[in-house]
C-alpha cells in the first residue's frame, strides 16, 4: 500500500522531473516506519530518500527527494532570496519567478500530472516502485533515515 500512495503522490519526483514531494498518510500503523525505512534502503541506490518528516496520532507527513537535485535547488537565485527572507544567511540573491510565467508553470503542472497518471497504470500493472524510479546518484553508502548526505 505505501509503494501505491508514493506513486500516486510522487510520480515526478520518481521520474526526475521534480526535485521532491510531501505527503501525508493518515492512520499510519507503526510498521509503516519499517516500510519507509526499507524503501529508503532500496531507492538511494538510484539517488532518492525517502524520511518520515513528522508523526502525530497515528499520522505520519514523508518527504521523498533527490539530496543532489535539492542541494542544486538551494543554490538558485530564487531559494537563497527566501531562505535569506526567512533569516538563513544566504550569498546574493535573485528575484522569486517562480509564478512570473503562468504559461510555464502551467505546462510544469500538466506534465506532473501526466506523469503521475503513467506511473499510476505502470503500478496497477504490477510494475514494481524500484523499477519505475529513475537513477540518479547513489546513496546507498549514507547514513539511513533522517539525514541527508552532505
Amino acid at each position: 500500500m505505501l509503494e501505491a500512495t508514493i506513486v500516486k503522490h510522487c510520480a515526478p519526483t520518481l521520474a526526475g522531473i521534480k526535485t521532491g514531494n510531501i505527503f501525508s498518510i493518515r492512520d499510519a500503523k507503526p510498521e509503516v516506519a519499517d516500510e519507509i525505512h526499507r524503501l529508503d534502503r532500496m531507492l538511494r541506490k538510484k539517488g532518492i530518500r525517502i524520511i518520515p518528516l513528522k508523526r502525530t496520532k497515528g499520522n505520519m507527513l514523508i518527504y521523498i527527494y533527490r539530496p543532489d537535485r535539492l542541494q542544486e535547488d538551494l543554490t538558485k537565485p530564487q531559494a537563497q532570496e527566501i531562505l535569506a527572507d526567512k533569516g538563513y544567511p544566504c550569498g546574493d540573491t535573485g528575484c522569486w519567478k517562480v509564478y512570473s510565467n503562468e504559461s510555464r508553470a502551467k505546462a510544469i503542472f500538466d506534465r506532473y500530472k501526466r506523469c503521475t497518471n503513467a506511473y499510476v497504470r505502470q503500478t496497477r500493472k504490477g510494475k514494481p516502485l524500484e523499477s519505475l524510479v529513475v537513477n540518479g546518484r547513489d546513496f546507498s553508502k549514507e547514513r539511513s533515515l533522517g539525514a541527508a548526505p552532505a
